[in-house]
């Protein structure tokens, strides 16, 4: 089965809607950005100097380093998305 387009492909469009995926992805595996604080003490979780507390902390940040990734990648996807619908490309 052989595809023929008709026209040329539009890559403001094929790379946003390669951006919004990576970004819904991310948001997939790691969630949206809440706004829970992040100071240990209020998670209960003992000392805020120890070892667990660092680590909770560390993962919390990196959480919420790839939400706003995720949730960026899908705004830069839907603005090439858009910019596709008034830049017919070659």
């Amino acid at each position: 089965m052989e595809i023929i387009l008709n026209e040329p492909i539009n890559w403001f469009a094929a790379s946003g809607l390669i951006l919004d995926l990576a970004g819904v992805l991310l948001l997939f595996q790691f969630g949206l950005p809440s706004k829970v604080e992040l100071d240990v003490r209020f998670l209960n979780v003992g000392n805020p100097n120890s070892e667990n507390s660092k680590r909770i902390k560390r993962k919390n940040k990196r959480i919420h380093f790839w939400a706003f990734t995720g949730l960026t990648l899908i705004g830069i996807g839907f603005l090439l998305q858009l910019a596709g619908v008034f830049f017919k490309t070659v």
